[in-house]
């Protein structure tokens, strides 16, 4: 584990903060998702639950930074590399209040949104010095990557309709 700065550990923990924050949001997304699509509705509650709980794990790993059980694995993990994302599924949001969308869409949008935290929640951003850092890291992403073959695997049916 590497020593990090009072500094560094602090723009850490808001970067991981900042995770949660965003899984939340993809909850909120996912569950919009189940209600328009009612077809699918079941595997989006899945996902926004799931989202949910990569939140709360997410906060669990807070205090593991603090007591040097988790640090980043690369040095430009910071509060602002995820910003964007947050941005990203904030707009996403908003505009599902205005306009229409449809379910070809909604697929591509998730795919794009997991493919972008599977790249800020890598086995590089994280790496954890604890039995119990290292399985809720794995937990993580699992998720994400069956979320990934799942989506994929949806949108790929809603082309052949077309």
């Amino acid at each position: 584990m590497s020593f990090m700065s009072t500094v560094e550990t602090s723009r850490y923990r808001e970067g991981i903060r900042l995770l949660a924050q965003g899984e939340v949001l993809i909850a909120q997304l996912y569950n919009l998702y189940s209600e328009l699509f009612p077809e699918t509705w079941k595997i989006w509650a899945q996902f926004a639950e799931e989202e949910r709980q990569h939140a709360r794990i997410f906060r669990q790993i807070v205090p593991l930074i603090e007591d040097g059980l988790v640090a980043p694995g690369r040095s430009n993990f910071h509060a602002a590399n995820v910003r964007s994302t947050i941005d990203f599924v904030q707009s996403l949001v908003f505009d599902m209040a205005m306009t229409e969308i449809t379910v070809l869409h909604a697929l591509e949008m998730a795919i794009s949104i997991e493919n972008t935290l599977t790249e800020q929640f890598s086995s590089e951003i994280l790496t954890a010095a604890s039995v119990e850092a290292q399985r809720l890291i794995k937990n993580i992403n699992q998720d994400e990557w069956r979320h990934r073959q799942q989506l994929q695997d949806m949108l790929r049916q809603e082309e052949r309709k077309l």
